[in-house]
Parts: structure tokens; sequence; C-alpha cells
């Protein structure tokens, strides 16, 4: 809501005015800089520590544009995003609809994201505000520094095939502020949700709701449409992207210069998780010959063979200058990493599909 409302400077400044942590959801990522002392990160089944810690203890959390959908609030277990009760809510949204829809509210307030925030902004400023905000900042600062060292040895990992947070890591840290991350599924939606630092609104575009595998090869050319002076960058799976290829004719055809990270583990990792721990079976989700190889298409070459420049990298160390090549070409790009297919996401909140599948619904 924040973002469509193009709230995103009010928000700060309602944020920087009463020293209050911000949190997003994953569709919310962007909504408020990253990078800011305040930023808490995304909440929920794959958010960050600091920020599912923070919204399960908060005092009073002040809600705008979301839905509490199940993702973002970790199933609505209380033991892990949010406790309301006896957490107090205020809620602004637009549609009253969803005033008090999941939570019951303190308040809740119907309007605008952008025009209720000025009005906030403008009534507090009247005000006193009252608790200690240095020692909030410290704690907050504390705490970044423990969920940052709990990534550190994956973001860091000089293994082969290269660690998926390894390749986020080195994409965070060499893309240009203003870029566009189009996300596709799993790692590169759930893992960039959790670990990329986005800091301004509109530049984290994922499908959100039912994951839908596929949509972002395409959906990278339309933001790149949209924002043509912004490096567009296409985070994809070799599942995803084999699922809508056509989306690299489209492309060429149009001339539109979009960064294609491929994220190649010969299999639908998600997927296959869910089988190997729950029933003991990968069927379908492997991608290998008869006598047992992994296999993918060369997808340097079919990405030629559509008329795009590409690249390739299997070493850790080769990931920054050819992440620095892809990121100074201004056409069409694919470049793929080979990347491991065994290595979970970190969980901090919870996903209740996983009490259904080990227990059934009866």
């Amino acid at each position: 809501g924040v973002v469509m409302s193009k709230a995103a400077d009010e928000l700060r400044g309602l944020g920087e005015l009463v020293t209050i942590p911000v949190a997003t959801t994953l569709m919310g990522k962007g909504a408020f800089p990253e990078r800011h002392p305040l930023a808490l990160g995304m909440t929920g089944i794959w958010g960050t520590a600091v920020a599912n810690n923070a919204t399960r203890t908060a005092d009073v959390v002040l809600a705008v544009g979301t839905t509490f959908g199940e993702a973002d609030c970790s199933s609505w277990d209380r033991r892990f995003t949010f406790a309301i009760p006896p957490t107090r809510l205020i809620q602004i949204d637009i549609d009253p609809q969803e005033i008090g829809k999941i939570y019951p509210v303190e308040v809740g307030l119907v309007g605008d994201a952008r025009a209720t925030f000025k009005d906030l902004v403008h009534q507090l400023r009247s005000f006193r505000v009252a608790g200690d905000s240095q020692a909030r900042m410290a704690r907050l600062a504390d705490e970044r520094r423990a969920w940052e060292a709990q990534l550190k040895d994956s973001q860091q990992d000089n293994g082969r095939p290269i660690h998926p947070a390894r390749l986020l890591h080195e994409i965070s840290n060499l893309a240009p502020d203003d870029a566009i991350f189009v996300t596709d599924v799993g790692w590169n939606k759930n893992g960039a949700g959790q670990q990329l630092s986005v800091t301004k609104p509109g530049s984290f575009i994922t499908s959100g709701g039912m994951a839908t595998m596929g949509f972002a090869p395409g959906a990278a050319i339309g933001a790149k449409i949209g924002a043509p002076e912004r490096k567009v960058i296409c985070l994809v799976g070799d599942g995803g992207l084999l699922s809508a290829v056509g989306a690299l004719a489209t492309a060429v055809e149009l001339g539109i210069p979009v960064l294609w990270v491929v994220f190649n583990n010969f299999c639908f990792s998600t997927i296959r998780s869910v089988g190997t721990t729950y029933f003991n079976n990968s069927y379908g989700t492997e991608f290998t010959t008869p006598d047992g190889r992994p296999y993918n298409p060369d997808f340097p070459l079919l990405a030629r063979a559509f008329g795009i420049e590409s690249g390739q990298v299997l070493d850790p160390d080769d990931l920054a200058p050819a992440l620095k090549k892809a990121l100074t070409v201004d056409k069409p790009y694919l470049l793929e990493v080979q990347t491991r297919a065994d290595v979970p996401m970190p969980r901090t909140g919870h996903w209740d599909i996983a009490d259904f599948l080990r227990l059934g619904n009866g």
C-alpha cells in the first residue's frame, strides 16, 4: 500500500520523526531504505530475525497498507512474527474491510497511506515524543549485527557449486542503488527478499501470492519498458526460465536491455525439498539424463541462439568480475550461475504447510 500510494518519503519522515523502526512485507520491500538505521527488513516466514523479533515483542504496531498475508505473518502463529494482542495495533488502510480483518485493532484509520502519513506527521510535530530513542537505536544496531553474523558464513562461502546466498550478496554489493530487481520463485525470491538490500520504492518486483514460477523473465521486460533509465536485473531459476524462455526472443525483438541472472541448480529445488523432506521422493523435480547425470541446456549457448550475449560462472571467485561486466552491458544479457541445490533458506518465521504435510489434514 505504501508503494502504490507513493508514500515512501512520508513513511521515512514519520519513522525519523518518532524514531520508529520500520519492517516491510515481501511486496512492500523497498518502501523504506534497507540500509537506513531504522530498517528492520522483511517480516514473516523468510523474514529477517531483526524484523520478526521487533514485531513480535512490540508494544504497538502501526500497520499501513498491508493485508497481513500468511507469508508475512508466519501463518499467523503468535510465537514468530505478530502477537496481537497483547501488542496493540493501529491499522491504516484505504479499504475499510481490511481494518481488523486479521487482527483486532486498537485504532483503525481508513485513508490513503500518503495523505494519512502527512496528517500524522503534522499532528505529531506538536507532541513531545517519549522514550529513550538512543537506547532503542543501539539495541537495533546490535540485533542487526547479530543477524548479519548469522548470514556471514553462507554469504562468504567459497564452495562449488556456488551458495545462492553468496550470489545474492555479490549482487547486493554491486548493483546500482536504483536497480530494479524482478524475481521468480525459490531462493531468487524468498532469499532475495531476506538478503538483498533495496533502497528505493518500486525496486523489488515479485509475483507474491501463489508465487508463480516463470513470472520473472517476461515481467523484467515490462519493468525495463516502464523504467528505461534504470538497470533491471531478473533473478530466476533454471526451472523458471525454461518455463517462459520465449521472453528472451521478445527482449531481442523489442531491443529491451534486461539482465537475466540464472540460478542453475539442475532442479526445482523448493519442490524437491518438500518431496524429499515429507515424502522421501524427488520424482519429477531433478533434471538428469537416464544415467543420472545432472542435465540442463547450455544456457549461455541457448542465449546466444536467441541473439543475446551471455556468460557463465562456476567458481565464486569469478562472480564479482562476471557481474560487473554484465551490469555494464546495455543490451539483453544472460548470466548463468551454477548454484547449490541442497541449502535451505534461513527460516526465522513459520509456515504451517509443514504441519499439514507432516500430519495430514485429518
